[in-house]
């Protein structure tokens, strides 16, 4: 991280990172970046993002299928926010 304060979300944790740190993140698995202080949160990112791939949303029970980036639950096409708050 360059600046600010930020939350990690996972299937199984939040944790607090800052200034200095760093995270990981297996590939297909679920997270969520949350900024938490008053200044902006800088942060660099390396990533492989294939062009053939596919996310679980858990708290909304959805598939993003990519390259298409149709977003299904259950077999049925839903909007990228159905289901999130």
């Amino acid at each position: 991280m360059i600046s600010g304060t930020a939350t990690v979300r996972t299937n199984d944790s939040v944790q607090s990172v800052s200034v200095g740190e760093a995270f990981v993140q297996a590939p297909g698995t679920a997270h969520q970046i949350l900024n938490e202080g008053h200044e902006d949160f800088v942060f660099y990112v390396i990533a492989d993002n294939p062009p053939a791939d596919s996310t679980w949303y858990p708290q909304s029970k959805k598939w993003m299928l990519k390259p298409q980036g149709k977003i299904y639950r259950a077999g049925t096409e839903v909007g990228y926010f159905d289901g999130e708050e």
